[in-house]
């Protein structure tokens, strides 16, 4: 049960398919651990939602699929045309869950590049199969480098949307994504009730510069502060957005620019503006 949550999580349509007759499939029936372990799961499905929820307008303007296989993000390598047990939600995250019941492993394929465990941060240089640890409340989950993927604070369900802050968790690398955003509601989006805008993360030579481009459309999101979290980064040395040099924060909730913290990761929290911006941040 556990696994298949694991699973449906990051497909499309989250879903346990239970039929008539069948055990239970509610994850309470199953005991704390499982309870827990699902519980995880599909709160970080909660909090990817601005990321899935950009995928389905990507796929409503342009056709891409929101659950990809490997081939369709990585043509030109071969391996990747056979492998049916891992697939890519989005251009950046690569989900490889258990499929072979007991198992507390797993063997991953992943593409050239460099790779970063989601949960742990660990780098791995593609393309490269690796042998991971699998136990049963973690599903195999990792992030190319470049990424840029838009979170919410954890919520219980998708009417509590938490736009404010906006965690936008930053990777090494090049590259760029389109967050999309509207009511969530209504059909106002084709009215131009919504906002287009695309981040940009590059890195040179010791500095990541990420960008916010203007929003596209009309709709305001309510939102006062990102918060731009850095993986695969150790310290932060100095950071300037727009020109200006931000310090560290005393507490995490002040109502001002600078560097936080979150989960243990530096992180910068920086006033958003729909016009866009640009965070240029000195790291080692």
């Amino acid at each position: 049960l556990v696994r298949w949550y694991q699973v449906a999580a990051f497909t499309p349509l989250c879903r346990n398919h239970q039929c008539i007759e069948s055990y239970d499939h509610e994850p309470w029936f199953h005991g704390g651990f499982a309870k827990e372990a699902v519980r995880r799961v599909l709160e970080l499905r909660y909090r990817l939602l601005p990321y899935m929820y950009s995928l389905f307008y990507e796929h409503y303007a342009k056709g891409y699929p929101v659950m990809r296989p490997l081939l369709f993000e990585f043509p030109d390598d071969e391996e990747t045309y056979a492998i049916d047990d891992e697939f890519m939600l989005g251009p950046f995250l690569l989900v490889a869950p258990v499929l072979k019941e007991g198992a507390r492993t797993r063997e991953v394929y992943l593409p050239k590049g460099k790779w970063y465990d989601f949960w742990s941060d660990k780098a791995y240089q593609g393309p490269a199969r690796v042998c991971v640890d699998a136990p049963l409340d973690v599903v195999p989950l990792f992030v190319k480098d470049g990424a840029l993927v838009p979170m919410w604070s954890p919520i219980g369900c998708s009417s509590e949307r938490k736009p404010d802050p906006l965690y936008l968790h930053v990777y090494p690398g090049n590259g760029s994504f389109a967050l999309y955003e509207d009511d969530g509601e209504t059909f106002e989006y084709t009215k131009g009730a919504y906002a287009l805008a695309k981040f940009e993360v590059s890195e040179q030579a010791g500095t990541l510069i990420v960008r916010k481009s203007p929003a596209e459309g009309n709709y305001e999101p309510g939102r006062e502060f990102v918060i731009v979290v850095l993986h695969g980064v150790s310290k932060v040395v100095k950071m300037i957005k727009d020109g200006v040099e931000l310090k560290e924060l005393e507490l995490p909730e002040e109502k001002r620019e600078g560097l936080t913290q979150v989960e243990g990761r530096p992180a910068i929290k920086v006033r958003d503006k729909r016009e866009g911006w640009e965070l240029k941040i000195l790291v080692e």
